[in-house]
């Protein structure tokens, strides 16, 4: 419950600076309508979901990690949202019935899959769109020297530790060695 207190605290800053704006240019740059259906895989705590929501028919609102999906869930019933289904699932395990969607979005998640895996989550994304559907994709990128990965993730770690603590840098310096660098502890 504390990660997701202080996911929700850090939600709430990004809220006031900006994060409703890159919402509006997202759901514009998708073209998203009244009667489209939207995919967001990582839907995370729920925001984009959520303001989303209000603007197509239907939106399948996917995440790995439950207590994120319940925390998303819980948001929606208490803003009285009714047109998202939420699926604990990922790029890989995503089981969509019915007609293939509008759009595809996915923010800050496809990183998390190791290079391999994420073609194979590109050509299912693919294959759930309609014929001229949308697929946004924001997502984590790195550029350095290969032989400078050392330096240039400690530097990241301490740039984080400067800016939100020793608590935020650890777990950042953590997902670095397991998700990135694939490193074991």
């Amino acid at each position: 419950m504390q990660t997701q207190r202080k996911w929700k605290l850090t939600m709430h800053a990004c809220r006031s600076c900006g994060h409703r704006e890159e919402i509006e240019k997202i759901l514009t740059a998708i073209n998203i309508k009244k009667e489209h259906t939207l995919l967001e895989f990582g839907c995370g705590t729920g925001e984009f979901t959520i303001a989303a929501a209000g603007r197509c028919r239907k939106i399948m609102a996917t995440d790995v990690s439950i207590p994120m999906l319940d925390f998303a869930q819980r948001k929606a019933g208490r803003r009285d949202v009714k047109n998202i289904e939420f699926h604990n699932a990922g790029f890989l395990t995503y089981e969509h019935s019915g007609e293939p969607v509008d759009a595809v979005v996915s923010q800050i998640a496809l990183h998390h899959l190791p290079d391999f895996w994420k073609m194979i989550a590109l050509r299912r994304v693919y294959s759930l769109l309609k014929d001229g559907g949308k697929f946004y994709l924001k997502d984590t990128v790195y550029s350095f020297e290969v032989d400078g990965y050392k330096d240039f993730f400690n530097k990241y770690v301490v740039g984080i530790r400067n800016a939100v603590g020793d608590e935020m840098a650890h777990n950042a310096e953590t997902a670095i060695r397991r998700n990135i660098l694939h490193l074991d502890g």
